[in-house]
């Protein structure tokens, strides 16, 4: 009779017969956890799963299983973790790696560094994993899987946020992004976006991708949208700073820092805008600054929440009846205000030239859109700072450029043949070696097979494929460096990386191997498994 494996997920029993994804079964969630009476799935993010292990009602281990695709094909993990965050164990499931070297990722030596981390260092886990020589592909994909499982956790963890309507704001590519989240039973389960300025055609679809990553990820470390990174940026900034003030540690009963403070939210009509005052610890004022309630019910809601915060030096007060829109609003108003700088030490001056700004701002916001004139080259670029290579007429070339990256410089040659791409060469760079260059490597294939610079950035390696577009970039749009018959002869991250594995293929003091000497076709495997 076949096992039972008793998952909750809400109130539906799963028997053993139930298919799970890739080689994952009932025998792999109890062998890492034999003390485990029953396993309830948390949280499920396409194949990735996030379970709980119970006995006796108490979770006593959190389990992941991640699957991510390795050099020959996935690689299936399952990592068990202690309630506080850190790696009990990690095991390799599946895996159909090159046996004489792929294959070493289940190697002990190589998996107990993953026990080193918890949920605090999940952003550490590629730049500080040490990866295996010749098989730097598989090693990274290992890497992936457990960042990407102990996000998984995270994002459990940062939900349990508290009930109501917060606000957050950052600095967008063209002006502020004010939104708003919702938080029902813990979960973000809405958002909307109040104010922005971003350009619609790259802004519009980018808000649609994040919002959905957000409702199904419940955290504000999201994926970057390819082409529009500096609203991207914005957007989970101030999804973070609304994250914050849903938190149970966000700070909005009793004990307030002495000061003047100023803040808005959204109402049933508008903004409602509210200046508060702290004294010796307490809220001793809250003034309405403007507001578009209704009259006789949304103003008066403001007045009787207001009073009711003053009264109990809480936040947690009831809204009023009829009038929950205007309530929610004068709540966040005041925790928005509470969260801010203290605008008590500035001079009447600095208040003035601040309302003129709100004023101008707030214009410029009811404004609709008006038609410019046509765009040149220069004002195509995408809100990655990126140019179009479409609004580009090269003559055919050398195009030399750099950027800041990881840790120093990076230069390029960019070889243009009839207004197309046709090679990306490398001339001085130091970037991870395993990382940044085969980010670099892995860009340059995408970059020539669409010609495009919108192409989307290698996780793990943010900072290096920022710098590899933005000197692209800032080759394509100087000066010409010379001809084609005169470009010098460069290696491309591809040969580079390429190099870099064979040497390490090469070195037998690596990973403590046996000095045993590898044939030909080994060696040949070793330096195509990277």
């Amino acid at each position: 009779m076949a096992a039972v494996l008793i998952l909750l997920v809400g109130m539906t029993l799963i028997d053993d017969d139930d298919p799970y994804p890739g080689s994952l079964t009932y025998n792999h969630l109890k062998e890492a956890v034999p003390a485990a009476e029953s396993f309830e799935i948390i949280e499920r993010d396409d194949n990735d799963i996030l379970f709980a292990a119970r006995a006796e009602e108490e979770i006593i281990k959190d389990l992941v299983y991640i699957s991510r695709n390795g050099f020959e094909a996935p690689i299936e993990l399952l990592l068990s973790l202690e309630p506080a965050g850190s790696i009990d164990k990690i095991q390799i499931i599946n895996e159909s790696e090159s046996p004489t070297l792929g294959a070493r990722i289940k190697d002990q030596e190589f998996l107990s560094q993953f026990r080193e981390f918890t949920t605090a260092e999940a952003d550490q886990v590629m730049a500080e994993t040490d990866m295996i020589s010749g098989a730097t592909y598989s090693s990274q994909t290992v890497s992936r899987g457990v960042q990407a499982g102990l996000r998984l956790l995270i994002a459990e963890k940062e939900a349990g946020l508290q009930d109501g309507v917060y606000q957050g704001q950052a600095e967008g590519a063209q002006g502020d992004i004010v939104l708003e989240i919702t938080v029902e039973n813990g979960d973000i389960v809405d958002l909307e976006i109040l104010k922005e300025q971003e350009t619609e055609h790259l802004a519009e679809p980018a808000y649609e991708e994040l919002e959905a990553q957000l409702l199904r990820e419940q955290t504000a470390d999201l994926d970057v949208i390819s082409g529009a990174t500096y609203t991207s940026e914005a957007y989970m900034e101030a999804v973070q700073k609304a994250i914050d003030q849903a938190s149970p540690e966000s700070s909005t009963d009793g004990d307030f820092e002495a000061g003047t403070y100023q803040g808005s939210a959204q109402g049933h009509s508008g903004q409602i805008e509210l200046e508060v005052v702290v004294e010796a610890g307490e809220i001793t004022e809250i003034e309405v600054l403007s507001q578009n309630e209704t009259e006789g019910l949304g103003d008066d809601a403001i007045e009787e929440i207001a009073a009711q915060i003053i009264s109990e030096q809480s936040l947690e007060v009831d809204s009023v009846s009829g009038a929950t829109n205007s309530s929610e609003g004068t709540i966040n108003a005041v925790r928005n205000a509470l969260n801010s700088d203290s605008e008590s030490a500035e001079t009447d001056a600095g208040s003035e030239e601040d309302s003129e700004t709100d004023t101008d701002s707030s214009a410029t916001w009811e404004e609709e859109d008006s038609e410019g004139e046509e765009e040149t080259a220069a004002e195509a670029e995408s809100e990655s700072g990126l140019i179009g290579l479409a609004d580009l007429n090269l003559e055919n070339g050398e195009y030399r450029g750099s950027a800041e990256g990881h840790r120093a410089p990076i230069e390029v040659s960019v070889l243009v043949e009839a207004n197309e791409i046709n090679e990306i060469r490398i001339v001085s760079q130091e970037e991870s070696p395993g990382i940044g260059d085969e980010a670099m490597a892995e860009l340059s294939q995408n970059l020539l097979a669409e010609q495009s610079l919108e192409v989307d950035l290698v996780s793990g390696a943010t900072n290096s494929s920022e710098a590899f577009l933005k000197a692209i970039n800032n080759a394509l749009t100087g000066e010409r460096y010379g001809s084609l018959e005169e470009a010098e002869d460069l290696q491309t991250a591809k040969e580079i990386l390429a190099a870099e594995e064979d040497s390490d293929t090469d070195s037998s003091a690596t990973w403590e191997e046996e000095s045993t000497e590898e044939t030909d076709e080994e060696a040949v495997e070793g330096g195509s498994n990277g």
